[in-house]
């Protein structure tokens, strides 16, 4: 079999079982490092938002020993999730926006290397820039918030990627489309609260984004205003108001309860106390990795309510 028809085969798995995917060669990697060093050099890119999102991959190179030709970009659908807390005698649920979850991960790679494994090749884990990859790919079309769309799925979807020694004969790259929806569409850029989407570039302040903010550990800077928040990690503002979403906005699945004692820890940050049936349903959710960013976060979205109240 040919790799042609291996990647062919390859993709069809995906399909059939409802994930998505396409094969670059290696080479354009380069690429890829290039245009995120240009967009930092001509100050597109904020040098925080550079150094601790973008830095590292100008010097991600798989092993040469490996014979790496190629990198498998893949999508898979993905609803946002649920999670209740009860505090200080109520109960409040937020939301953990699509694409943390990592479950499809190891569906998608079981189904590429239980394939290229028949064909005496091979697959590695690959840290990458998903979106810029992904969009030149033609996997995905770019929003005017930067999040990533494919059809039918709108924004709610997980990208991946990974190395292969699979050899690419035909392929797509090219210039990353905008949503047709985009051009003559405001709402994400009405909706977000930090200016984080502009009129005057496409590339989002990201060192505005509350996503950014959320994410890391440092304290939030004193102009984001509490009532902004609106996830227990991430943000789904303008993902909620954009109009390709319309059809799976309210795909939520997984509702994982916390009781008073478990917020209560949570909020601690003491991680080495939680009782076992907590580590549990934060494994459910995918957040045990990001632990030490819940208890801030979560405290953030529990003053919303109190301060209502």
């Amino acid at each position: 079999m040919t790799g042609s028809n291996t990647i062919d085969l390859i993709i069809s798995a995906l399909e059939n079982a409802e994930f998505s995917g396409k094969v670059i060669p290696i080479e354009y990697l380069e690429f890829v490092k290039k245009e995120i060093q240009n967009n930092y050099s001509n100050g597109v890119l904020n040098d925080a938002f550079y150094h601790e999102r973008l830095s590292h991959f100008q010097h991600t190179n798989p092993t040469s020993s490996k014979n790496i030709r190629s990198i498998f970009i893949t999508s898979a659908p993905q609803p946002q999730q649920k999670v209740k807390f009860k505090y200080k005698g109520n109960h409040f649920s937020f939301t953990v926006p699509p694409t943390y979850s990592y479950e499809t991960d190891q569906k998608i790679e079981k189904i590429i290397l239980g394939i290229l494994k028949n064909q005496g090749l091979n697959l590695y884990p690959a840290s990458l820039p998903l979106k810029l990859i992904a969009a030149h790919s033609g996997l995905v079309s770019y929003g005017k918030n930067n999040i990533t769309y494919v059809d039918k799925m709108g924004s709610y979807h997980r990208l991946q990627a990974f190395y292969s020694d699979i050899s690419v004969d035909t392929y797509h790259w090219g210039d990353y489309k905008l949503l047709e929806n985009c051009k003559s569409c405001n709402a994400c850029l009405k909706a977000c609260p930090t200016k984080a989407i502009s009129s005057e570039r496409f590339i989002i302040k990201a060192e505005n984004c509350i996503t950014f903010h959320n994410e890391r550990l440092n304290s939030f800077p004193k102009w984001i205003e509490g009532s902004w928040h609106n996830c227990l990690i991430g943000c789904m503002t303008c993902q909620l108001v954009c109009p390709a979403n319309k059809r799976v906005n309210k795909w939520i699945e997984g509702c994982v309860d916390f009781n008073e004692r478990e917020t209560s820890l949570i909020l601690k940050g003491e991680r080495g106390h939680l009782p076992d049936i907590t580590v549990k349903k934060l494994q459910k959710l995918d957040l045990l990795e990001d632990f030490n960013l819940i208890p801030r976060n979560l405290q953030v979205l529990l003053n919303n309510y109190l301060s209502e109240s």
